[in-house]
């Protein structure tokens, strides 16, 4: 599943995140979380 966060031309570490998983955005953090997956 690819859950899309509209962000242009962000680079992301790691670049793919499962459920729960932390990934870093330029100087920002996002946490994916299941509600994202729920809403697609």
């Amino acid at each position: 599943m690819i859950i899309r966060l509209d962000l242009i031309n962000a680079i992301v570490t790691p670049s793919t995140l499962l459920p729960g998983q932390t990934g870093t955005i330029v100087d920002q953090v996002y946490t994916l979380t299941s509600s994202d997956i729920a809403a697609g």
